[in-house]
């Protein structure tokens, strides 16, 4: 073989080891499984074409400062009420018929 016919061959061999890895680098890619926030996306797009959903029904409502407190506040109230049925009264040693 002439050294232009090895020099040919030995491009053609690179070339296709390029094309090889390549498509094995698109393939991995491919099979990598998907994040949760990935499908996420998917599911709300596919709810949306499907379903007729639209981008505020998927919106998170968070809780905000103001309700927290309140709800705090609520929740403080219930427990303060809670105890004064419960008091006990010391000394108490009556007998109760049923």
């Amino acid at each position: 073989m002439s050294v232009e016919e090895r020099a040919r061959l030995l491009m053609e061999f690179i070339a296709a080891r390029k094309k090889f890895f390549a498509a094995k680098r698109v393939e991995e890619q491919r099979n990598k499984p998907s994040t949760k926030a990935e499908q996420r996306k998917k599911l709300c797009t596919y709810m949306k074409h499907m379903a007729g959903y639209k981008d505020k029904d998927f919106k998170v409502k968070r809780p905000s400062k103001e309700s927290a407190k309140r709800q705090k506040i609520e929740d403080d109230a219930e427990k303060a009420e809670l105890k004064a049925c419960l008091e006990i009264v010391p000394g108490d040693d009556s007998v109760v018929n049923i």
